[in-house]
């Protein structure tokens, strides 16, 4: 994510908008995109580009497979998915227990910690089952490239759909465009650097609390106490939130330079005032994505709501990385979900308790509850370890570990 910061990067866009400008017809901008999309992901990444830049032509055929053959479609299909999600399996299962660093420079590096792969393989995902239900568009090979490596969205996201992003005209943008283009870029620039690294991260973290994620506490002191644990685990949410929207505000801004218009990642997920909102305002993309995919066919599996919820968290858990700490933060949230959904039936059976809340303002007590129940949460997200996460969760419950 760091990438989008660099030098390089701003560079590289400046150069694209005035060369994207300049081409004259929407073909010729479309392969110039193409172009300098696939030349910043081969200059980070050399190896890796290609294996992804395999991976995108076998989609692309293995789709018009599905079209052709009315036989054996489902062989065509399953050999399609396992092909797509079997890359960023096998690099986060393998990243696990390899030591490598950004430093060496090494193959393994390349292959191993690639950068935006989960945001490519569920793009790939997707455009291999809306190709199975045939329900894309017409388009070519050089249209679902450009999709998959299109810079501004490679690293950080969003998972743009493929039908939307396809009605993009790739005509040069007219001036509102740019302007709310450039405005966006320097919010989410000022964003990051401003607020999510020098105030939350330097200032408040490092500086006040003493650690830079709740599991340094640990290490700072054996027991930190239960205040000074919520205190990190918000500052350390609240930076995490504003560190990843500040990456799409900088993402939506640079793509609306080229006439781009990509979907929203984040509605003001912290003024949520349940856990069914936050994850309809957070990581939208995402959220949406599991939804569709993994939600909506399990639910009709299995005629179920809680297991379909549970399964559909952990996936947005380990899609993040294949470590238990994900697998629990996801479970964490399923749970979570599933009470709330228990709540709302209950609340549904039961006229005495619905009329109480219509007659209460009770938005800032849910609110709060809400807050803190994310908050908590980062038990998983700040640790490495199991161990680590549990302490720091019983410290912040009020138990001595």
């Amino acid at each position: 994510m760091e990438l989008l910061l660099k030098p390089i990067f701003m560079l590289l866009a400046v150069l694209t908008v005035a060369g994207y400008w300049l081409m004259p017809s929407s073909q010729w901008r479309k392969l110039w995109l193409l172009g300098v999309s696939f030349a910043f992901t081969l200059y980070i990444q050399p190896v890796t580009s290609l294996v992804l830049a395999i991976l995108g032509v076998a989609a692309y055929l293995l789709g018009r497979e599905f079209s052709r053959r009315k036989a054996k479609r489902g062989r065509w299909f399953i050999l399609a998915l396992v092909l797509a999600a079997s890359y960023m399996i096998i690099v986060k299962t393998a990243a696990r227990y390899l030591t490598i660093s950004p430093q060496d420079g090494s193959l393994a590096y390349q292959l191993l910690v690639p950068m935006g792969l989960s945001f490519f393989t569920f793009k790939l995902l997707h455009y291999l089952t809306e190709s199975w239900w045939k329900t894309l568009p017409e388009h070519r090979l050089d249209d679902l490239l450009l999709y998959l490596f299109f810079f501004p969205i490679m690293p950080a996201g969003p998972i743009e759909r493929f039908e939307r992003f396809h009605r993009n005209k790739l005509e040069a943008p007219q001036g509102e465009m740019v302007v709310w283009g450039v405005g966006r870029t320097i919010f989410g620039v000022f964003r990051k650097l401003v607020v999510a690294e020098l105030f939350l991260r330097s200032v408040v973290l490092q500086q006040w609390i003493g650690a830079a994620t709740p599991e340094g506490l640990l290490q700072a002191s054996g027991d930190p106490g239960t205040v000074k644990v919520w205190l990190s685990l918000v500052a350390y949410f609240l930076y995490c939130y504003i560190d990843f929207a500040s990456l799409t505000d900088i993402a939506l801004g640079v793509s609306a330079l080229f006439g781009f218009r990509i979907c929203e990642n984040f509605d003001y997920p912290i003024i949520a005032r349940n856990i069914g909102e936050f994850w309809r305002r957070w990581h939208m993309s995402l959220s949406t994505w599991v939804q569709r995919y993994i939600y909506f066919p399990l639910a009709g599996l299995t005629r179920l709501r809680s297991l379909p919820l549970v399964v559909a968290m952990i996936t947005i858990g380990l899609w993040h990385s294949f470590t238990i700490n994900r697998f629990l933060w996801g479970a964490y949230h399923g749970l979570g979900l599933v009470a709330f959904l228990v709540f709302q039936q209950t609340m549904r059976k039961q006229k005495g308790v619905v009329d109480f809340f219509r007659h209460f303002n009770f938005y800032p007590l849910s609110w709060l509850l809400t807050f803190l129940f994310v908050a908590l949460g980062y038990c998983w997200v700040g640790s490495t370890s199991f161990s680590n996460a549990i302490t720091l969760m019983a410290i912040a419950l009020g138990f001595n570990p």
